[in-house]
């Protein structure tokens, strides 16, 4: 029985894959529902805060000073108790939980910062990948995403995953995977994502203190935007990016389907040039990456609504990175493009070549 399930799980997502790849009309489409979606959670119970208080809040808020890894704090290590997977070559792989207290806030209490490990053997003198998702991450993308988990276990290094705020175990209670990361208040907003990036220093913190001197990145969607931050502060062995939200302005304010969301941010006497200040503090576009820019490399869709393609061939063309790759798809429908993987197994062999 449980057999028939996979194969009729397969032959869906086959079918799937087979319509999208077919119609970049369909695709789009659900990037754009996903845009109108957002609109309604950024518009919900407006007005919130007022124009004076976020410029106070952005005129003392700094990216590196409000990202510090936190010190003396606790690491609970427990098994991991899903996403579980056997190593491609065979041998034992060690998978474990690690948590530790998050500064984010929750309406029953501070939450609790989640990473899952996939380990060959001890963390010391190994190679490990930081693993940041997007919004929306959930058990079904594990089906695809664990694909890019193969391809580094099976180059030798370790995995470890980020859990984003408000998704999977940090889900809010009463609120579904996803829901309050993004909402109407601007520094709440702001401060989720320093927030995420002083999580992701934190555990980067931990690992060398365990004796891992190379830190590798992988980012998708908003997460490569967290990973990019963490970028500004932090040194990276490489990085990957795919679908990046390289330009939160791109996606916030200037899309025609925020259009309604921000003349009620107007109307509350909020203005577009105070919100792009503001989110001008966790806006990768207003940073030049500081890695060597033979060691990044993009993946990007064609059909994508949240970031177009012309944003992003600049973004790659001011900070040099030649290492570019576009795909016939959507943000929403990348990860059903399974050359995404031999690219990525691709990329982290051209690694050895370049200092």
């Amino acid at each position: 029985m449980v057999k028939i399930k996979k194969l009729i799980s397969m032959i869906l997502l086959c079918l799937l894959a087979l319509c999208f790849s077919s119609c970049s009309y369909v695709q789009k489409r659900i990037d754009i529902s996903g845009l109108k979606d957002l609109a309604t959670d950024i518009t919900a119970d407006l007005p919130t805060g007022s124009p004076e208080k976020l410029q106070a809040f952005v005129n003392k808020t700094s990216l590196k000073k409000d990202t510090e890894p936190v010190s003396d704090i606790h690491f609970t290590i427990s098994p991991l108790t899903k996403w579980h997977i056997e190593h491609p070559s065979g041998d034992k792989l060690i998978m474990e939980q690690i948590t530790f207290p998050s500064r984010i806030r929750h309406k029953n209490g501070l939450d609790t910062t989640v990473f899952y490990v996939y380990r060959a053997g001890e963390l010391k003198d190994k190679k490990v990948i930081l693993w940041v998702p997007g919004a929306g991450v959930s058990d079904f993308a594990f089906r695809f995403i664990k694909y890019f988990f193969f391809e580094a276990l099976i180059r030798n290094y370790n995995i470890v995953f980020y859990v984003p705020p408000y998704h999977l175990e940090r889900t809010e209670a009463g609120k579904k995977n996803g829901e309050g990361l993004l909402t109407p208040d601007h520094e709440r907003n702001i401060s989720v994502l320093l927030n995420s990036v002083r999580e992701l220093r934190t555990m980067i913190s931990y690992l060398k203190s365990n004796g891992v001197t190379k830190i590798g990145g992988w980012g998708g969607s908003i997460g490569a935007t967290i990973l990019l931050l963490t970028g500004q502060m932090e040194e990276f062995d490489h990085i990957n990016i795919m679908i990046p939200v390289i330009n939160l302005d791109t996606v916030l304010f200037k899309n025609m389907y925020m259009r309604d969301a921000v003349a009620q941010f107007e109307k509350s006497g909020i203005s577009e040039n105070l919100l792009t200040q503001a989110y001008g503090v966790v806006n990768p576009i207003k940073h030049q990456i500081k890695i060597n820019p033979n060691r990044i490399q993009i993946m990007y869709a064609e059909y994508d609504q949240l970031t177009p393609e012309s944003v992003m061939v600049t973004f790659a063309q001011k900070n040099n990175i030649k290492k570019i790759i576009a795909y016939p798809r959507s943000h929403t429908t990348m990860l059903l493009t399974y050359k995404l993987y031999d690219d990525y197994g691709l990329f982290l062999d051209s690694l050895d070549g370049i200092k």
